[in-house]
């Protein structure tokens, strides 16, 4: 990640073009019982910290005054997918508010009534959550 960035490159691309092939290794892996649960747990754990890492070594962005707040729906608790996306939406300038996995609908709605965001970005990994997006949205 280092090398990526003092060449220029963003965080946003090395998330795309290293950590998400990473983590579909590792998906891929467990599913056929080569990794067990706690390896993939390790690896999420590493590519937070780099993400972190990255996001700390990254030129601070131009704020544009626009307001994202991004969360994962009630039940759903993969939420490197959408740190990536805040992490894009923080460099390029959006204030952003990342509340992370599993959020209850109540305090979801909440929190964008209070904070009121221009953007609201919802995370869903399985078909199952699609009912509760649904009741967020209404």
């Amino acid at each position: 990640m280092d090398k990526c960035i003092d060449a220029g490159g963003s965080l946003v691309d090395f998330e795309g073009r290293v950590i998400q092939p990473s983590l579909y290794s590792i998906g891929e892996k467990w599913q056929v019982g080569e990794v067990t649960v706690a390896q993939e747990h390790m690896a999420s754990a590493i590519v937070q910290a780099v993400m972190t890492a990255g996001l700390l070594r990254s030129p601070p962005p131009v704020l544009i005054g626009k307001r994202v707040l991004l969360a994962c729906v009630a039940g759903n608790h993969h939420a490197i997918g959408l740190r990536m996306v805040c992490d894009a939406f923080q460099l390029a300038g959006w204030d952003v508010q990342y509340l992370g996995a599993d959020v209850p609908t109540e305090s979801l709605l909440d929190q964008v009534a209070k904070w009121k965001p221009d953007l609201l970005a919802l995370s869903a990994s399985f078909a199952q959550h699609l009912a509760t997006v649904k009741d967020v949205i209404t």
